[in-house]
């Protein structure tokens, strides 16, 4: 895999149904060749399938617990993963016997069916079980725009040897994702397309929507000059929330730092962590 087929994944994760033609504009490449790198990641299993995220009215999570005889608790994993319907996810709880399910049954009834038939099979081999439902969603990632995902903490941490405590991890969220940086791009450097950001599909569309189709054009039209910050610029642009713009921030910050000779890389790591520690 390459740097392409890299760009190819996450606009893929944002869009799965992501057209082999739009895929190809975004990443600078053909239809035909954007079809064919998705396809080589399908055959390697770095592309293992496609889901369909669905959220029901009539549709709760519940949660079953269940601590198991310890010398049982594959016999009892192996079963409730094989023999029983409608289960989402299986978790083992580190440095436990212990089994957590997450299911979505309708009812309370059917919750009650799925215990009962652990219960009838396993019952010797289990200590404990408990059924609950899941009584309000404080937070659903799945709808949130992926501003701080997995995806852009691993970028960013890329930055963690050269930070002089902690990790840019710890930094972001302690920010809460508004991070001060100057940035010094070369002129070839601004002549590339915004796709050489990474961005999400929302963030690339909105961009590309208002006219921005490189780093320069962006980079000079949100400059902070003093009269306004660079991230509140990005607010004005039309459909551009405070999530996707902290993105774009942040996207452009790891840019700049990608591209610096390695030499240079701990002096702008701590330039970003100084600036930040006197600047709210």
């Amino acid at each position: 895999m390459d740097r392409t087929d890299e760009q190819i994944l996450n606009f893929m994760k944002d869009d799965a149904r992501i057209s082999f033609q739009d895929l190809g504009d975004r990443v600078g490449i053909s239809r035909v060749a954007a079809m064919k790198r998705v396809r080589k990641m399908e055959e390697a299993g770095v592309i293992r399938g496609y889901k369909t995220d669905i959220c029901r009215g009539d549709e709760s999570t519940m949660f079953i617990d269940i601590d198991t005889v310890p010398e049982k608790y594959d016999k009892v994993a192996e079963y409730i993963a094989a023999g029983i319907p409608g289960i989402r996810q299986i978790f083992r709880i580190a440095g436990k016997n212990r089994i957590h399910i997450i299911t979505a049954p309708d009812s309370v009834e059917k919750l009650k069916y799925l215990a009962d038939l652990i219960q009838k099979k396993c019952g010797g081999d289990i200590l404990r079980m408990s059924a609950y439902m899941g009584a309000e969603v404080c937070r659903d990632k799945n709808k949130e725009t992926a501003i701080m995902d997995e995806r852009i903490l691993k970028l960013l941490s890329e930055m963690d040897p050269y930070m002089p405590v902690g990790t840019m991890r710890e930094f972001a969220q302690m920010r809460e994702s508004t991070i001060w940086f100057s940035v010094a791009f070369r002129k070839e450097q601004k002549a590339e397309d915004i796709a050489a950001l990474d961005l999400g599909v929302r963030a690339n569309n909105s961009l590309r929507r208002a006219g921005f189709h490189t780093i320069g054009s962006l980079v000079d039209a949100i400059e902070d000059k003093g009269e306004e910050r660079s991230r509140d610029k990005l607010l004005h642009l039309r459909n551009l929330g405070q999530k996707t713009a902290d993105e774009i921030m942040l996207m452009i910050m790891y840019y700049q730092f990608r591209i610096l000779p390695e030499s240079e890389k701990g002096k702008f790591v701590r330039e970003v962590v100084e600036l930040n520690t006197t600047t709210s």
